[in-house]
């Protein structure tokens, strides 16, 4: 076991997912003691990232309906006549 401390440092708009409860304790304990503008700007950024990944994700399965669409269509009226 590493028994150096880990260096908490706070990223633009990530969370970190500790499986370390002692690492959670000190990334919660910087958090708290940041300042209120600070935090607003941390939430903010993560929101941010949130709303990025799931237009991501909509736009993908947009395009992956569109294009499912346009290939039973061109299976349904197009392969027949061959």
């Amino acid at each position: 076991m590493d028994t150096a401390e880990k260096e908490i440092s706070f990223k633009s708009g990530i969370k970190p997912d500790f499986e370390n409860k002692k690492d959670h304790e000190a990334w919660n304990e910087k958090y708290n003691s940041l300042s209120r503008e600070d935090k607003i700007l941390l939430e903010t950024q993560e929101q941010t990232r949130l709303l990025t990944r799931i237009s991501n994700n909509v736009a993908f399965f947009f395009w992956l309906t569109v294009l499912s669409i346009g290939l039973s269509l061109f299976v349904m009226f197009f392969l027949p006549k061959l």
